[in-house]
């Protein structure tokens, strides 16, 4: 192996830009207090997989809510149904209308 010869200026200079390029790349790989460091951006990166992760399960169930609107569409008519038989008092039933629920139907009140 030849003799590194420290006086010439072209051996100094590529041994300097070794060193640099090597400090550079361990400031890049093992250091957390530069922002665009590689630990900063694999930990953003992490983060930003469990967001997307978090808002694509709720996306899948917003689409399975969706497909079965119309059953829970249905379910809501029997709901309110039995909550508007539930509030009316047994004579407004008996005539097909209920005082407390006027506002909701489209029945008429009663009268006295």
């Amino acid at each position: 192996m030849a003799a590194l010869d420290l006086k010439n200026q072209t051996t100094v200079r590529i041994v300097l830009c070794g060193v640099l390029a090597a400090a550079a790349l361990a400031l890049f790989f093992f250091t957390h207090f530069v922002p665009f460091g590689f630990p900063n951006r694999a930990d953003q990166l992490q983060t930003l997989k469990a967001e997307y992760e978090k808002k694509s399960t709720e996306l899948a169930r917003a689409r399975a809510s969706v497909a079965d609107l119309p059953r829970f569409e249905a379910e809501y008519e029997q709901l309110h149904e039995r909550w508007r038989r539930s509030c009316c008092p047994p004579i407004a039933r008996a005539r097909g209308c209920c005082a407390r629920s006027r506002w909701r139907d489209s029945r008429p009140a009663c009268s006295s």
